[in-house]
């Protein structure tokens, strides 16, 4: 068999989730894959110097070709000069997989795509009009194109079935994992007083506005505590910053922007904070869990699916601030959340997914 894959996303040197996904599934795919498999890679020919020691991984594996297709204008390059290139690839045992959201409109028969959330027809704010419609066509091109779609949740099957209209035979959920490589715990711990810990993009989605109010309320009752942004700015992220700048607590709330080493944040935050209106999966649930940090979050999306009881969860904003108190305040509380949250974690692994993707594609 020949995986023809996409993996442009692999190759974001500031990676968010579904860089890190396209990331975790190639490695994990050509590791766990039959000897005979072979793979290509795909991605753009300026990509080529971003991260060259996820390059380093295959350089020796004669299994998988990378092709860095030249594309000068940098727009389009799905649509276009990937799809040029999967058009003239060997069809005979072959299968194209986009792990990315997004399949060229004329793709190849044997295409499965995944589709990560479908965010866009929750909250429609937190994305920009060019986003929010690009990614509306998009899902109902994938739909129709994709031989198979994988999802990481139920969540996200059954809002597909339901609002997308896509056949439930179509759809295998295939749970991600712990990002690998995200995580680097040394053991040492920042030299800073104690704080809450937001980590992932700072926009509308993510909530960190519902995490502002609520860290004002604890100080203003008098816990001396302190509140860190790790993350780019997204969608939203104009008004979280008035926010901070007319908080009477502001010089106690930092950003600090992406961070590629976030094993001492995690090894000193007092808890990690993740108040999300909407997630189709959650890699920073995993992560907070597998560190041993106890995670506050929002019920929303699938957070409550992936997270079940290794995490506490908020039904609203007052309910989130007395449970982020709790988790700052009560050490036999945060005992538990840790104990719960490292057992949680192992249902995950790479390896699982990895098989379970191998399936689908072998099947096609």
């Amino acid at each position: 068999m020949i995986i023809h894959i996409d993996a442009s996303r692999a190759l974001e040197p500031q990676p968010t989730g579904v860089n890190v996904y396209t990331r975790e599934i190639i490695e994990h795919l050509v590791l766990c894959a039959a000897p005979d498999t072979q793979f290509i890679l795909y991605a753009p020919e300026w990509t080529k110097k971003n991260v060259p020691e996820f390059l380093k991984k295959f350089e020796n594996d004669s299994r998988v070709t990378w092709k860095f297709l030249r594309w000068p204008p940098k727009f389009l390059w799905t649509q276009i000069c990937l799809a040029w290139a999967w058009a003239r690839a060997e069809k005979k045992d072959s299968v194209f997989f986009a792990p990315a959201h997004v399949a060229p409109f004329f793709t190849p028969r044997n295409t499965v795509v995944v589709i990560h959330d479908i965010a866009f027809e929750f909250l429609p704010d937190a994305f920009s009009w060019r986003e929010r419609m690009f990614a509306r066509f998009m899902t109902r091109v994938n739909a129709r194109v994709a031989k198979k779609i994988l999802v990481p949740s139920i969540e996200t099957r059954d809002q597909l079935i339901a609002r997308i209209k896509v056949p439930a035979e179509k759809i295998i959920v295939t749970p991600f994992a712990l990002p690998c490589d995200a995580i680097k715990l040394s053991g040492e711990k920042l030299d800073r007083p104690p704080f809450i810990l937001s980590v992932g993009r700072i926009e509308y989605k993510k909530g960190p506005d519902i995490l502002i109010r609520a860290f004002e309320t604890l100080r203003s009752c008098g816990r001396e505590i302190e509140l860190v942004f790790v993350g780019k700015p997204g969608i939203g992220f104009e008004t979280v910053d008035r926010l901070i700048q007319h908080s009477p607590y502001k010089q106690f709330i930092h950003v600090l922007g992406f961070v590629p080493d976030l094993g001492a944040f995690y090894a000193s935050a007092r808890v990690l904070a993740l108040p999300t209106r909407y997630e189709g999966f959650g890699f920073n649930f995993l992560e907070g869990m597998a560190v041993g940090v106890p995670v506050v979050g929002m019920s929303r999306g699938s957070v409550a699916e992936v997270a079940g009881d290794g995490v506490t969860l908020a039904n609203d904003e007052k309910e989130f601030t007395d449970l982020l108190d709790r988790a700052i305040s009560d050490d036999a509380f945060r005992a538990d959340l840790i104990s719960r949250g490292a057992e949680r974690v192992k249902l995950f692994t790479w390896e699982k997914t990895a098989a379970t993707t191998l399936d689908v594609l072998a099947k096609l």
